[in-house]
């Protein structure tokens, strides 16, 4: 038996502060993981930028990537706030972290590829014996995207074709991490088997308790880092899974991670120097 601990955020839209907030808890969790023997996954399901922030507005969403980086996380999808510049400030996203970038079904205006290189439709985790795989699916915006350069191909169709493709290639669990709004993910349940839990984001719900569509565990933790999700998927004989699924209160009484807090001091620093080269202002260094 093998118990895997996916935690998860989604659509925190530029609120840096409370970024250090979650990072004591990721702490807290990973802490706890590590005394009963649990893996551990930390995935992101989208929008951590918000152009009304001027730390997402002036770095295109670096500084925010920046801080997922410093967090630790390891694997995020790509939100519809996290691409609204264009292809090349896209290119520069992806490029900037170590983390694997995911939207399986965004592709370039003009071609059958993804529109930024490094931009992956899936990434693939190994704990031990157990193969994790982990689908980035995001929001169509019709209307929008053309502008910006990309278009959208159907989830559905999308996610059965890479679902049954890597359950051959021996992936005993299957999270699809949409930024798809808790609607959409239902349907993506019900339409597509074999998929273990669906980590949303775009709608901003709180799902204080998951739902359950077939096999299929559906989980999101509101929005602007509120909450920290926790699901326990636990892996019998490589095959049958059961699922817990939990929010964390991410509030006051949680204090900021004085590494990231220093971490934050090093990106608003670095945020301010290209808003000021921007403006033709003097840089002092």
């Amino acid at each position: 038996m093998a118990i895997l601990t996916v935690l998860h955020t989604n659509d925190i839209h530029g609120e840096f502060d409370q970024m250090t907030r979650l990072a004591s808890l990721i702490a807290r969790e990973r802490a706890s993981a590590a005394r009963e023997g649990r893996a551990v996954l930390l995935l992101d399901a989208g929008d951590s930028s918000d152009i009304s922030a001027w730390e997402s507005r002036v770095t295109k969403g670096r500084a925010n990537f920046a801080m997922l980086e410093a967090m630790g996380y390891d694997a995020v999808a790509i939100g519809n706030g996290d691409m609204q510049w264009d292809r090349d400030a896209l290119a520069k996203l992806v490029g900037s972290v170590h983390f694997p970038a995911l939207a399986a079904n965004l592709l370039a205006l003009d071609s059958d590829q993804p529109p930024a290189p490094g931009l992956r439709s899936h990434a693939l985790f190994n704990f031990g014996e157990l193969k994790v795989a982990v689908i980035g699916v995001t929001v169509d915006e019709p209307g929008l995207y053309d502008d910006w350069g990309y278009r959208i191909e159907s989830v559905e169709t999308t996610a059965r074709g890479l679902v049954s493709r890597l359950r051959a290639d021996g992936a005993q669990v299957v999270i699809v991490l949409s930024h798809e709004g808790v609607e959409a993910d239902q349907q993506l349940a019900a339409a597509v088997m074999g998929i273990d839990a669906a980590i949303g984001g775009h709608s901003h719900t709180a799902l204080l308790k998951p739902i359950r569509i077939g096999g299929t565990v559906i989980a999101q933790a509101g929005a602007l880092g509120k909450y920290l999700g926790r699901i326990d998927l636990t892996i019998e004989d490589g095959k049958k899974i059961t699922a817990a699924s939990r929010l964390i209160p991410c509030d006051e009484t949680v204090p900021p991670d004085p590494t990231l807090s220093g971490v934050l001091e090093l990106v608003r620093f670095e945020a301010d120097v290209v808003r000021r080269k921007a403006s033709g202002s003097q840089v002092v260094g």
